[in-house]
């Protein structure tokens, strides 16, 4: 009886989907960060020329954008 109730649970357990999804690390919120900078500026070069010249690349203002705790673990 025993075996056959292992057998059910995996069975059961194949039916039912993961809901886990692993967290995004620090490095890839960083990423998506850039890879929204980027089209934000190539959408709106106007106002990026009118606030930044210059003077700050994308990687740079993604940075500052990051969450305290996620800029902190990109530089430790």
């Amino acid at each position: 009886m025993e075996v056959i109730d292992d057998l059910q649970q995996q069975v059961y357990s194949l039916d039912e989907p993961d809901l886990y999804v692993d967290p995004d690390t620090p490095f890839e919120v960083y990423q998506q960060e850039i890879r929204e900078c980027k089209e934000w500026k190539e959408n709106n070069p106007e106002i990026w020329q009118t606030m930044f010249k210059d003077e700050l690349d994308v990687e740079t203002y993604a940075f500052c954008l990051l969450p305290d705790t996620t800029r902190a673990k990109l530089v430790n």
